[in-house]
């Protein structure tokens, strides 16, 4: 007898997982006590001097917390006010407030890490308002499809330039646990969505 899980019990196995990877060592450097997952990395590598380079893979690790985001309320029906629709509602905004830089950092246009942790949040937010109409629901493989891609293909990016940086800063690290889990919750996403696709297209 074979297990069947819904759909949001799917989006939420998945979601939780991705958050616990996403909080889960990326980097190990041992001899220097540096091991931190994306959100610390991100902050840690935002402190070295800014180039396109840095700047791209910081946005990028930030950005996963948008993809994490879409993820869970792209599961958004049409507003039904249930513990369920509330539940994810909630989580949403746990995310938004998240990736919240402090307060002042809003009109600070001087500070280039801050205003890009602004512009995070400002595309999470629009991502949550259109999903609480319910229009991603309807497209949820498609959605898992193209969250997966980006998701991968971003997280190998920035990985690589992050750890290449600290190498250049004479701090050899290998890649943590957190990250490999991280994109392993991709692959399944993705592989789950290429399968709701084809039994879509076979009827």
């Amino acid at each position: 007898m074979s297990l069947q899980f819904t759909n949001k019990q799917i989006t939420w196995g998945l979601f939780t997982l991705a958050i616990i990877a996403y909080l889960l060592p990326w980097t190990v450097n041992v001899g220097n006590s540096l091991t931190m997952g994306a959100y610390d990395f991100a902050e840690w590598l935002s402190k070295r001097p800014f180039d396109d380079t840095s700047y791209n893979t910081v946005m990028i690790m930030r950005g996963q917390l948008i993809l994490l985001t879409a993820l869970i309320m792209f599961s958004l029906e049409q507003p039904s006010l249930t513990k369920s629709w509330w539940a994810i509602v909630i989580t949403g905004v746990i995310l938004l407030i998240a990736q919240l830089p402090a307060p002042n950092a809003i009109l600070d246009t001087n500070d280039v890490n801050r205003q890009q942790q602004v512009y995070l949040t400002g595309i999470s937010f629009i991502i949550f308002l259109v999903s609480l109409t319910g229009f991603f629901s309807r497209y949820r493989n498609i959605s898992w499809l193209i969250i997966a891609i980006i998701g991968i293909a971003s997280t190998i990016y920035a990985l690589t330039n992050a750890i290449s940086m600290m190498q250049a800063y004479q701090l050899p690290a290998q890649i943590g646990v957190g990250a490999i889990l991280f994109i392993l919750t991709y692959i399944i996403l993705g592989m789950l969505a290429i399968r709701g696709l084809l039994k879509s297209f076979r009827g």
